[in-house]
């Protein structure tokens, strides 16, 4: 015949043993939980670090095709019949330059935050 060899021991308190246990374990399941919303972040991180890195590309290649299409810095008017038209295109020159100078500078900007978001 099989002998029963349990052993069985009295815990003192075992009410607030039990307490303690399931509190721990409570305690776990939420440190589990945190660390799949942390990683479902990163994750998320990550997709908008690569579709910022496409988006750079895609203004990259944007600005060197606007940068083909614009006519160079040194380019001169030639004095015509009035100086109005001379005005005119001077300030059409000033406002494209200004254009082409802030969008160069918001490109730089969103370059250093995505250095920055690498790193």
């Amino acid at each position: 015949m099989e002998e029963d060899n349990d052993l069985f021991i009295r815990i003192e308190g075992s009410s607030e043993v039990r307490k303690e246990l399931l509190g721990c374990s409570k305690d776990v399941l939420s440190t589990l939980q945190d660390f799949e919303r942390i990683n479902e972040l990163r994750k998320k991180k990550i997709e908008q670090v690569l579709t910022l890195k496409q988006t750079l590309l895609e203004i990259k290649k944007l600005n060197s095709l606007l940068k083909e299409k614009l006519p160079s810095k040194n380019m001169r008017v030639k004095q015509g019949k009035s100086k109005k038209t001379t005005l005119i295109v001077k300030k059409e020159e000033k406002k494209d330059t200004h254009q082409i100078k802030q969008l160069e500078e918001e490109l730089n900007e969103i370059e250093l935050r995505l250095n920055d978001m690498t790193i």
